[in-house]
C-alpha cells in the first residue's frame, strides 16, 4: 500500500491510496471520515482510530500499520 497524505494547516485534508491491496469498502472515504482534521502524529492518530479497526477497510491492515504508513 502506498499512502499519500495531503495536509492543510498541519492536519490531514486528503488521502490517496495506491498499490495492490484488497479494499473491503471505499477505504479512502472511510479513512477520511476518521482522519480528516487530525495531525499526522502517532498520538493523535491513535486517538482518532481508537474505536475502529482499519482491517474493516483494507484486508490485512491494522491500526498500527496504518499509523506507521501515515507517519513515515
Amino acid at each position: 500500500i502506498h499512502l499519500r497524505v495531503e495536509l492543510n494547516h498541519g492536519v490531514i485534508n486528503d488521502l490517496h491510496l495506491e498499490g495492490d491491496f484488497l479494499p473491503l469498502c471505499d477505504a479512502r472515504e472511510a479513512m477520511l471520515e476518521r482522519l480528516r482534521g487530525v495531525k499526522p502524529e502517532a498520538r493523535d492518530l491513535h486517538a482518532a482510530l481508537e474505536e475502529c479497526d482499519a482491517g474493516k477497510w483494507i484486508m490485512n491492515l491494522n491500526n498500527e500499520l496504518l499509523i506507521t504508513l501515515l507517519t513515515n
